[in-house]
């Protein structure tokens, strides 16, 4: 027996979970081994002669990739690894991806930890990630039916995820291009036009949610999804609620809070304020 204590910007290859891969990708292959970025502050695990660990501890990090299209116009962090078979490669953290994965019978390895400028770096990108975008909660107020807002809970369909899940945070789509934050004009019918994950809660045990009361951190598991996961929509909680967990994942990834706001609409016909609740502050 032994004990590896994974902490914040380590890298392990882990067995991960399909859960953003096409369908048909993800019934041929289930997990995946590839490169992991550790988000946990500091996380002490058992492990058998063979570095396997005994524990069921929630790890929570970033999948990495060496496919830059699927980072291309959203926060990420690249570098190199050392080792023989990565030479030359560039990876790539997949930001939008933030997610949790237990850690029993994973075999535990860091093969490489992110140097002080990198983590700073890496934070910048998670902070711009973990927080909403003004574009899409606007469309959202307007497009109520078709949206998938932060503050609903919806049966979800994956090939490792089936159950229940709170919406978090809403990405959406976007143009696959520089500066897309500022591309406001962009004509998106000669566009690559790609979709960013959804981070919900899904609750592995629970059925029938209607409010989080009484629920602990381990009665629910982060995760990021692709929008044709969502099924069914069965309820539907106070946005502040998506918002101030929002914020417990963002502590526990070690950023600071961003800061929930109700907004106030003017009428310009000289009517009453209308206040209008939105699932998170506007940035």
């Amino acid at each position: 027996m032994g004990t590896v204590e994974l902490k914040r910007g380590d890298i392990a290859w882990l067995k991960l979970p399909q859960t953003l891969a096409p369908l048909e990708v993800a019934r041929e292959q289930p997990f995946k081994i590839r490169p992991f970025l550790i988000m946990n502050e500091s996380l002490p695990l058992q492990t058998d002669p063979n570095g396997v660990c005994t524990q069921a501890r929630k790890i929570i990090g970033i999948d990495c990739t060496s496919k830059d299209y699927l980072v291309t116009g959203r926060p990420h962090l690249s570098f190199s690894m050392p080792g023989k078979d990565r030479s030359g490669t560039t990876t790539y953290t997949m930001v939008d991806g933030l997610r949790e994965v237990s850690s029993y019978e994973q075999r535990l390895k860091v093969v490489y930890h992110l140097a002080a400028e990198q983590m700073k770096a890496m934070a910048e990108s998670l902070s711009a990630a973990l927080q909403p975008e003004q574009k899409f909660f606007l469309s959202g107020l307007f497009n109520r039916r078709a949206a998938f807002m932060p503050g609903e809970i919806w049966r979800i369909n994956t090939i490792n995820a089936k159950g229940e899940a709170l919406i978090l945070l809403r990405r959406g789509a976007f143009v696959a291009s520089e500066n897309v934050e500022d591309s406001r004009n962009l004509d998106r019918t000669r566009q690559a036009i790609r979709k960013s994950p959804y981070i919900v809660a899904f609750f592995p045990k629970a059925t029938g949610v209607k409010t989080l009361r009484g629920m602990t951190w381990n009665d629910m598991q982060i995760m990021a999804v692709q929008e044709n996961c969502f099924v069914e929509r069965t309820a539907s909680l106070m946005p502040a609620t998506s918002a101030n967990l929002m914020n417990a994942v963002r502590k526990v990834v070690g950023l600071p809070p961003f800061e929930y706001k109700e907004p106030v609409f003017k009428n310009f016909l000289g009517m009453s304020a209308l206040r209008l609740s939105m699932p998170f502050g506007m940035r």
